[in-house]
């Protein structure tokens, strides 16, 4: 039995098993035996972390100056951020502008013409 109260029967060494724990987990087994005698607890060492990690969080600032438009981000959870740009904002092709890893400022001048259009988007690949 594992410390979350799943019960496991295992067929084949090694054993393994799948979680998708919400938050942080530790996990270990509390009891084990092989329906001839039961494991004493010195006998059960050891443990499995899964570490679930927050989503991005992004601090975004547009600066409109003449016709320039400034992009600027700071990327604070441990995720890559992907800047890509489209005139249409349509299902057309996106051009990717760059890349930002974790703690990474960075920012993107984009100049258009008076009256014209460009569409920018921030994303996880």
């Amino acid at each position: 039995m594992w410390s979350d109260g799943t019960n496991q029967t295992v067929n084949a060494s090694p054993a393994t098993r799948s979680v998708s724990p919400a938050a942080t987990t530790i996990y270990t087994i509390t009891s084990l035996n092989d329906g001839h005698c039961t494991a004493n607890a010195g006998d059960r060492t050891g443990s499995a972390t899964v570490t679930v990690l927050p989503p991005p969080t992004l601090s975004i600032t547009s600066d409109f100056a003449n016709t320039n438009v400034v992009l600027s981000w700071f990327v604070i959870s441990p995720f890559n951020l992907q800047v890509t740009t489209n005139l249409t904002d349509s299902g057309a092709s996106w051009t990717v502008l760059t890349n930002s890893l974790q703690g990474v400022t960075s920012s993107f001048t984009n100049p258009i013409g008076m009256g014209g259009s460009q569409f920018f988007r921030l994303q996880t690949p």
